[in-house]
């Protein structure tokens, strides 16, 4: 960044778990991915309704919908997603639709209780373990009135 002359616009942060409150201070989440797939930050920054531009996925894997929840750039050069960031950064309108279509992405696709259930038959799969019905997820039973 200080070759370039850009260290003033960047903040570098030690390593969090924490990480609500940066997520809250961002307006866009850049994610520049040389590798496979998208990962972790890009649906962190969905549960917080923030716009993604990133790079490295042909098709967003369902984490990101190209155009509806972030923008998706395959095999991008740094210029492209300068230009991506610029069009966000620009248009205060878009952000905020991708934002809060990123974060209704997230809460339909990616629900917490559910992936975990998913992963553990899974291993139970693999353990030869048969469990009997998992019980009902208390969030999701209906109120019922407590007779008087």
């Amino acid at each position: 960044m200080a070759e370039k002359g850009l260290d003033e616009h960047f903040s570098f942060l030690p390593f969090t778990a924490e990480t609500g409150e940066i997520y809250s201070a961002l307006d866009i989440v850049t994610f520049p991915n040389q590798g496979v797939g998208l990962g972790r930050p890009v649906l962190e920054a969905a549960t917080y309704a923030k716009p993604v531009v990133a790079s490295g996925s042909s098709d967003g894997a369902g984490v990101l919908l190209p155009g509806k929840t972030g923008l998706l750039l395959d095999d991008a050069s740094p210029r492209e997603i300068a230009s991506a960031l610029r069009l966000l950064i620009d248009d205060p309108a878009l952000r905020l639709r991708l934002g809060e279509a990123a974060s209704e992405h997230a809460r339909e696709r990616f629900d917490p209780r559910r992936n975990a259930r998913a992963v553990e038959a899974v291993y139970d799969s693999l353990l030869g373990i048969r469990r009997a019905e998992p019980a009902p997820d208390p969030a999701a039973a209906p109120l019922q009135a407590v007779p008087s």
